[in-house]
């Protein structure tokens, strides 16, 4: 009884929560690949059991480091970078860039198809992550010769895009699998060119600095133009101004003089008219209004023999 107990219980099997599982019978190694199991606990008769394959989505890294970055979380497989080979810089005037030697640490996340269990364990029996990393590794390089150098730190975005959409195709087609996410997380050049790139980038940001100081300068001295040509505005309104009150005032004076002789004329007039006087005796009366308004000590009057005004 004790060892059919332990027989029957022999019998089971299980497939974790995280993973598919293939009936396998381990006295003959067939493998059912018509039947696809889920999580659970399955009565599987002696000597049967399960492969598992992975459920979840599974983290592959190249990296010089066996966690994930930015994390204390180690991948699921790590991979030393990425060895690849830039496009051909067009802007090398010495003709002689074939593209430049480069480091790729990239991590990516795969996952499996219900569905297609069967067809990755007839391709790879159950070491399919040794050529995942080959094909991961032929695409990215395959992206890496697409671009320039200078793509690589001006256009990362894109770069990592195309890395990912090269990668999806490959694994979708040669290893029947999904890759959900991909982060480029390090780019690394030879020693010597980045230190070109450097100085090639030091070069670029010291011309633009001298070119908004250049701007700084116009835009001052545009400043002081305008305030120039301001001022020289506001003297030319204040002497056209000046010179428009001079005129009003002296065309004021002008007329109140007009008036003033008009006035006095008019009532010379009346007083002539009044008193009857002819033209020499009214100018005989303003001689001597004119006489009477003078200082009496300082006047000298001309008169004739007969004591009348000369």
């Amino acid at each position: 009884f004790a060892v059919s107990a332990v027989l029957f219980s022999m019998s089971f099997d299980t497939v974790p929560p995280t993973h598919y599982g293939l009936l396998q019978n381990r006295f003959t190694g067939y493998v059912d690949t018509d039947n696809v199991y889920n999580p659970g606990r399955y009565f599987v008769t002696l000597g049967h059991g399960f492969i598992r394959f992975p459920r979840m989505r599974v983290m592959v890294q190249f990296s010089d480091t066996t966690t994930v970055a930015g994390t204390t979380r180690k991948a699921h497989m790590t991979s030393p970078p990425i060895k690849a080979r830039t496009g051909p810089d067009p802007t090398d005037v010495s003709g002689e860039s074939g593209g430049q030697p480069l480091s790729l640490s990239v991590a990516f996340q795969y996952r499996f198809d219900y569905d297609q269990i069967p067809y990755v364990y007839q391709m790879f029996g159950v070491m399919w992550e040794t050529s995942f990393v080959r094909f991961a590794r032929q695409a990215i390089s395959n992206v890496a010769q697409r671009y320039t150098p200078m793509e690589f730190w001006t256009d990362r975005t894109n770069i990592e895009k195309a890395i990912q959409a090269e990668l999806a195709d490959a694994l979708l087609h040669q290893g029947h699998a999904l890759v959900d996410d991909l982060q480029l997380m390090r780019i690394d050049f030879s020693d010597k060119y980045e230190e070109i790139i450097l100085s090639v980038q030091l070069q670029e940001q010291l011309k633009t600095t001298k070119r908004y100081n250049m701007t700084v300068t116009r835009l001052l001295k545009e400043v002081d133009i305008r305030a120039a040509e301001t001022e020289a505005t506001i003297m030319r309104v204040n002497a056209e101004a000046a010179a428009e009150s001079s005129v009003i005032q002296n065309v004021a004076r002008m007329k109140a003089l007009e008036f003033e002789q008009e006035t006095k004329a008019h009532a010379y007039r009346r007083l002539a008219d009044g008193l009857g006087w002819s033209a020499d005796q009214f100018i005989s009366y303003l001689r001597i209004k004119a006489l009477s308004a003078q200082p009496r000590e300082n006047m000298v009057v001309k008169v004739d023999p007969l004591g009348n005004p000369a």
